[in-house]
């Protein structure tokens, strides 16, 4: 397999899982152009499950790439010449281009029925995919979460495997071997391999990356789990982080990242990484992630419009139905993970303080927050008492078929509230109204959200398969130019 991972205006991020030891080599073609070859250094260790990244020209001795320039690569062992894989992507526009365009964001991919096959809906909405987002001109794809399940489908998970050694009885590299293998298994789908290597990935975990709720149970505190962590995390860097950056044998305390897309920049948080109780709260993440943010919003308040990825949207479930689930002890974790949990009230006010202040210096700017994870696809807008508005897209589930009972109580009371608190205050809450005939916001069906950006104004789409024309993609709900 072979992706793309973070591209700029001159270089390009490349990704290969191969079992055949290197070095390879890169043939990189722009369109219209002759082709390039370069040898690549086969820099892998045996615990990362045959996965490299490197990028092009930086480590491999090629000229700069050219900005908005669309290129396809071939990727080959060098000795036998046998294909490892091929892709393509466009680099970025010039800073500041105002070429309006288009990109795709996801989270929730789980196909797998009980028995392990994929079911019809998913494979569906897999065939659905790429034919909707060549046709809409995307650039690039934000995988916000939750990319496989350590844990689903139902008996098939990590935790409670059949007959092998409990996970939590293993040491790190066994564990991120174990992940490593669901990783393989889950984007074994060829739609899952085209949506990888056929554009620009940025990507961020979630929890099922790790475990249901993860950091939402004291239990996640033991030294048991955070060797689960570890290996999961490894694992995570393996399959997903490496396209973002080169690490070493020292990872950082987050995976925060961003980036900027002619006249719009993104941050995307990690809100896994530093997840953990503290005292009677938890930490949703670290005080330095906050100021990466912080500066990120400084330094983009120029800028037309900005995205934030955050995997759990921070508006959802009502403050009382979280309240009332927090006391229920067989529901408690499930609930915990929401931002308007008791626990997590402080990270959010934090959060919202520092888009208030960011808005009070930049009125003009659209902001959007971009957020997966809760199964249901929605587009809000969330206004200050003080003034500052500022929107918040979801997408989910991409392929994860869910009618567990977390799926029927959001369907009844998810985004329902007309307000949400925000410290002594509350901002107002209101669901965005629909163009044409596409009229479902919230959406409960599978989805991907796609975000058309033009002249510093946003739209939102949430595309689906068709029920009546299974591989054909229709949209569920368009916002309209915002």
């Amino acid at each position: 397999m072979v992706a793309v991972g973070a591209v700029g205006e001159r270089r390009a991020r490349l990704w290969l899982r191969a079992d055949k030891p290197g070095p390879f080599v890169v043939q990189l073609r722009p369109r219209g152009g002759a082709p390039v070859r370069a040898e690549v250094p086969d820099r892998r260790s045996p615990g990362d499950d045959g996965t490299m990244a490197f990028t092009v020209p930086d480590d491999v001795g090629l000229a700069p790439l050219s900005p908005a320039t669309q290129y396809s690569f071939r990727i080959a062992v060098a000795g036998t010449g046998e294909l490892v894989g091929e892709g393509g992507f466009e680099t970025a526009p010039p800073d500041g281009a105002s070429a309006p365009y288009a990109f795709a964001f996801m989270s929730c991919h789980q196909p797998f029925g009980p028995d392990g096959s994929v079911r019809a809906e998913s494979a569906s909405m897999l065939a659905a995919l790429e034919p909707a987002l060549e046709a809409r001109g995307v650039k690039y794809a934000l995988l916000v979460g939750d990319q496989m399940y350590a844990d689903a489908p139902a008996g098939r998970g990590l935790l409670r495997p059949a007959r092998e050694r409990p996970l939590v009885t293993l040491s790190p590299e066994e564990i991120r071997a174990r992940y490593q293998s669901r990783y393989r298994r889950f984007w074994a789908p060829p739609e899952m391999r085209r949506l990888q290597s056929r554009r620009p990935t940025w990507c961020i975990w979630d929890d099922h990356e790790i475990v249901d709720d993860w950091g939402a149970r004291r239990a996640h505190t033991r030294p048991e789990w955070r060797r689960v962590f570890g290996g999961a995390r490894r694992a995570f860097v393996d399959y997903q982080a490496s396209r973002a950056a080169s690490f070493g044998p020292s990872l950082p305390g987050s995976f925060h990242q961003s980036f900027v897309w002619g006249q719009a920049a993104t941050f995307v948080m990690d809100l896994i990484s530093q997840r953990v109780f503290v005292g009677r709260e938890a930490r949703v993440y670290g005080d330095d992630q906050l100021e990466a943010l912080k500066a990120f919003l400084r330094e983009q308040r120029a800028r037309p419009v900005l995205f934030v990825v955050l995997t759990v949207p921070p508006v959802y479930l009502p403050d009382w139905v979280v309240a009332a689930g927090e006391r229920v002890p067989v529901m408690g974790s499930a609930f915990a993970a929401r931002w308007n949990a008791a626990r997590n009230r402080h990270a959010l006010d934090r959060l919202f303080d520092a888009l208030r202040e960011h808005l009070r210096q930049a009125p003009g700017q659209k902001l959007a927050l971009l957020s997966g994870d809760v199964h249901q696809g929605a587009a809000l807008a969330l206004h200050f008492p003080s003034g500052g508005r500022f929107y918040q897209f979801v997408s989910s589930p991409f392929t994860h078929v869910d009618g567990n009972w977390k799926a029927a109580v959001a369907r009844r009371l998810a985004f329902t509230m007309r307000a949400v608190r925000h410290g002594a205050g509350r901002l107002k809450v209101e669901r965005l109204a629909c163009e044409g005939h596409a009229r479902q916001n919230p959406f409960n069906g599978l989805n991907v959200g796609v975000v058309h950006v033009a002249d510093g104004a946003v739209r939102f789409e949430l595309l689906t398969s068709d029920g009546e024309a299974p591989g054909v993609a229709r949209t569920a709900y368009d916002s309209g130019w915002l």
